[in-house]
């Protein structure tokens, strides 16, 4: 299910420990269609090169405060931005206007996920909870409200949240 929201994005982000960490392909390998843009936080270029987002070939846009690096490989394009109070709108604002991208799939981490929900920017959240309990990990952040709808999805269940912009 995740590989078919993937193909509907523009794009899918993650930040720097994420990619670190799980060393994710960020594509759609696993239903019909096309894979997204992958977009990667990474404030101070600090990532290995052999990580599976960078190694692979496909585009990859990198998220940074420091400038490009001289030698980088064709499929990976940077955006040097200040990472400060006004992050999220900046970004979701170059990335509309320059990428034309307007669905764009957070898959974390913990902190991306955190600040992006504390900024009010985003329409909606998916959380899949599984029936077998994880040994270790990181907490979710916290979503504000009650899901919209409650699916089950055999033992596993699917929450949705919407965000309801206030004016």
């Amino acid at each position: 299910m995740v590989h078919r929201w993937r193909m509907e994005a523009d794009a899918i982000l993650v930040g720097t420990n994420t990619a670190l960490m799980d060393d994710p392909q960020l594509d759609n390998r696993l239903y019909y269609g096309k894979s997204p843009l992958r977009i990667v936080l990474d404030r101070k270029l600090q990532l290995p090169n052999n990580l599976k987002i960078f190694s692979d070939g496909q585009p990859t846009l990198i998220i940074t405060e420091q400038d490009k690096p001289i030698n980088s490989a064709s499929h990976l394009h940077y955006l040097s931005m200040n990472f400060g109070e006004t992050f999220w709108p900046d970004l979701l604002a170059i990335l509309w206007r320059d990428y034309k991208l307007g669905v764009i799939l957070v898959e974390g981490g913990q902190k991306v996920l955190s600040s992006l929900i504390d900024t009010g920017l985003w329409d909606e959240a998916r959380v899949l909870i599984g029936q077998k309990p994880l040994a270790v990990g990181i907490p979710s952040p916290i979503l504000p409200g009650s899901p919209e709808k409650t699916l089950k999805l055999g033992l596993d269940e699917l929450k949705v949240y919407q965000h309801v912009q206030r004016s």
